[in-house]
């Protein structure tokens, strides 16, 4: 599932309630450190979050 889809997400997890009795599994394919070019695709299990870094990903989010 595309986990960037929040209509699909949506749907499976109304789906997911309908079904009794049995565990539930939802897998959704995302990529690490979308929207961030520096950390997209690469491997940020974990960074150091510093100033300058966090105003780095917020700038390029866009958040204000």
């Amino acid at each position: 599932m595309d986990g960037y889809n929040f209509k699909e997400i949506l749907d499976v997890l109304d789906y997911v309630e309908t079904v009794k009795g049995k565990p539930h599994v939802i897998i959704c394919h995302t990529v690490k450190g979308k929207g961030i070019p520096f950390l997209e695709g690469e491997n940020p299990h974990f960074i150091r979050l510093t100033d300058n870094l966090y105003r780095e990903i917020r700038k390029a989010l866009e958040v204000v």
